[in-house]
């Protein structure tokens, strides 16, 4: 029943967005479906001002037409006019990659919520501030962008690390920073200080690359209190109190080494809880201390003994003075990873178009980037084209003519076989040789079919036969000796000479096909490799070894070889078809060559000669 709710749901929105469009300067929209409830195990309650990673990439979104930096994104809630504020983490056009974090006014675990994502627009109306995409309890988020400064927060609260640190482009979520003795430091700041009891969320993306038997990964203290997350045999925990007795949690699961892991602790008044990938690992009896001193990432302000820095990579540090609930990190321990599961709770459906702003097709847009890529095309690669062209002009201009001719003579060789069957179970119209071919056939078609007969190359075939016995019959050698072998074999030999004569003209022009086929493909692959050459010589001669000076020179060359398949892959189709109906054709004219051969052998038979001296000329005797 619930499967049944839910896709109803999901149709009546579809149906809802497929009709209302949010502003008309956009010219793609695409529907977002967050759908926990079904996806998440145990997901039981409902989340409001949720902020969710929505991941795009080649395969569910069009990066060529939205704006560069991903300017033109604007996310609307399903009432199609509330605009929900995001902040772009990363957004790489060349690597069709982007990271958007989108503040969702509910989630609800009983039905789907849609979102839906506007782009491919030069309008600036719309946009909101970035750190608008964090509800008001979230103190610190760290996506550690920085390269080279330090690492800047991405709420309102705009805190930010004294340090710089080194990051990877291979995070979990974008970049990350690498641990590995040198700690993070965040300075104590108003939005960050922790009163005694303290609710809070702190919550991270943690990859060790190695064995931790007692290694801080956070650390927040001073000469009273300390509150430190560690890992004790590659099991989280938490350490907090006072200096003098502090309580550690006891260690639950272990994480995997060189492998991401969530890691979320949970301060609720008098019990501290730590989750392991959004379930559950081990709590504390103990609660938040007073704390207003600088937070560390990867180590403690002052050597301990036994306690090492976490060595590692750390991603998406997120910090709250709220008890964030089980279902709000479930979610972003499901959400946020690469999983399958991740997929299907935010899911990104495909390119929706409206018809009132002319907006082009997704084949379309794919068609206008040749129009881009032939900007960058040399003059080499031009000269291939151009050829291309030619051969693609001369080659099917040959097939239209070959499809029309081939077309009108089927339909007369259709109505001369039809009319063959009449005449050749009919001694008599047979015997009519003292008349011509057509007159013959006029009497038995109509002007239509008639048309159609000349055309026909049987019919031609016919005509060479019919005036070899009227030549014969003219001689009176053909009432007199009948039809010899001799005569029947030069009566052939003629037929056979119209066949060759008709079999050529079928076959006129497809020549340029041939050379289509066989030609277009290498002039192509000439232009590619001269386009490639000049390329890497230019790319030499410059220095410049950077994607974006190699890809447009390689697209415009490659670009060459594509014009040499255009031409030779429709070719080579036209011309096995055209071929095969040639055969067709050939193998009919063979066919009447034959039966007419027999049934005018079979007409007028061989006699024999006995000389008369009375009548003085020979008098005929049947030979039977």
């Amino acid at each position: 029943m619930f499967k049944i709710a839910t896709l109803l749901t999901i149709l009546t929105s579809s149906f809802a967005a497929a009709n209302e469009w949010w502003n008309d300067s956009w010219t793609q929209k695409q529907q977002i479906i967050l759908n926990p409830g079904q996806h998440i195990e145990g997901f039981s309650s409902d989340l409001s001002q949720k902020t969710v990673l929505i991941r795009l990439h080649e395969g569910n979104f069009n990066f060529a037409v939205a704006a560069d930096q991903g300017s033109d994104l604007r996310f609307i809630a399903d009432d199609g006019k509330t605009v929900l504020p995001h902040s772009i983490e990363r957004y790489d056009a060349l690597l069709y990659e982007a990271l958007v974090w989108v503040k969702v006014p509910n989630l609800s675990s009983k039905k789907t919520t849609t979102i839906n994502l506007y782009y491919g627009s030069s309008d600036a109306s719309g946009k909101t501030e970035s750190f608008d995409a964090y509800d008001d309890a979230t103190r610190l988020q760290f996506d550690f962008l920085s390269q080279g400064e330090p690492f800047k927060d991405s709420t309102k609260h705009q805190n930010r690390s004294s340090n710089r640190g080194v990051t990877s482009n291979a995070g979990i979520i974008g970049s990350s920073v690498k641990l590995a003795g040198d700690p993070i430091v965040i300075p104590s700041s108003e939005s960050l200080n922790w009163s005694d009891g303290q609710k809070l969320t702190v919550s991270f993306w943690i990859k060790p690359t190695q064995s931790h038997e007692n290694a801080v990964i956070l650390s927040r203290e001073n000469a009273q209190a300390i509150f430190r997350v560690k890992l004790i045999a590659d099991a989280p925990v938490v350490e907090v109190g006072n200096r003098a007795a502090t309580t550690t949690s006891t260690a639950g699961k272990k994480i995997p080494i060189n492998s991401w892991s969530h890691i979320a602790v949970v301060a609720q008044g008098e019990k501290i809880t730590t989750y392991i990938d959004g379930v559950e690992s081990s709590s504390i009896n103990a609660k938040t201390p007073l704390l207003d001193s600088s937070i560390l990432l990867g180590g403690v302000e002052s050597a301990t003994n036994g306690v090492l820095p976490y060595t590692g990579e750390l991603d998406a540090l997120t910090l709250a003075d709220v008890d964030r609930s089980v279902d709000w990190i479930k979610f972003d321990a499901i959400a946020q990873g690469p999983s399958e599961v991740a997929q299907r709770v935010v899911s990104v459906q495909q390119s929706d178009e409206e018809g009132q702003g002319g907006h082009a097709s997704e084949a379309l847009e794919h068609v206008m980037l040749f129009g881009d890529i032939a900007k960058n095309m040399m003059f080499d690669g031009w000269i291939a084209v151009g050829v291309c062209l030619i051969m693609i002009v001369f080659g099917w201009s040959v097939a239209v003519r070959k499809f029309r001719y081939l077309n009108s003579i089927d339909q007369g060789t259709q109505s001369f076989v039809r009319l063959w069957s009449q005449i050749s179970a009919d001694k008599k119209l047979l015997r009519s040789i003292d008349e011509d071919p057509e007159v013959l056939l006029e009497n038995l078609a109509d002007e239509k079919d008639m048309a159609a007969i000349r055309k026909s190359p049987i019919f031609h075939v016919f005509s060479i036969g019919f005036k070899e016995l009227k030549n014969r019959s003219e001689e009176e050698l053909l009432f007199v000796t009948g039809l010899t072998e001799r005569s029947i074999n030069a009566i052939k030999a003629s037929l056979d000479t119209g066949l060759a004569r008709e079999q050529k003209k079928l076959g006129k022009g497809l020549i340029y096909l041939t050379i289509s086929i066989a030609g277009g493909p290498y002039v192509g692959l000439l232009g590619t490799v001269v386009g490639v050459m000049i390329t890497f010589a230019i790319i030499a001669k410059s220095g410049e070894v950077d994607v974006n000076s190699i890809a447009p020179g390689i697209a415009s060359a490659l670009l060459a070889t594509v014009a040499g398949l255009v031409v030779a892959i429709p070719a080579l189709f036209i011309y096995s078809y055209l071929n095969s109906r040639i055969k067709d054709t050939v193998i009919e004219m063979r066919v009447f060559i034959e039966e007419y051969v027999a049934r005018i052998a079979e007409l007028f038979p061989e006699k024999a000669i006995d000389p008369s001296p009375q009548s003085g000329r020979p008098s005929e005797v049947g030979k039977e």
